[in-house]
């Protein structure tokens, strides 16, 4: 089970965490508890787009991060994307995502 990140001082240590990228998606990821369920949050720029593009965007990035959701270890993921993330093939942005995920798990091992 995913949950999502709800508390002020999660937000804060991600966005001091190191920005990995992996093409259109770029990730965030503070390591937490590995008992706990992992925490996600996804973020989108204003001038990636309108509302309509911009919640695009969110919801692939939420269902390209679920098909990886057996490989998530416990933390704090923050996942953004632009405009490209709404055009790109599903198939292209679900692998970004993984990609970033396995980099996450090799640097904890």
């Amino acid at each position: 089970m995913i949950r999502s990140v709800r508390d002020r001082a999660t937000f804060d240590a991600l966005v001091r965490a190191r920005r990995r990228s992996g093409g259109v998606v770029t990730l965030r990821f503070v390591p937490g508890d590995p008992a706990t369920p992992p925490r996600l949050a996804v973020a989108t720029a204003h001038s990636s787009g309108n509302a309509v593009i911009r919640n695009r965007v969110r919801r692939r990035l939420r269902a390209a991060v679920a098909a990886h959701r057996d490989e998530l270890v416990g933390g704090a993921y923050l996942f953004g994307g632009g405009r490209e993330a709404a055009t790109v093939s599903f198939a292209s942005l679900r692998d970004a995502v993984g990609g970033l995920i396995r980099s996450v798990r090799e640097e904890g091992t």
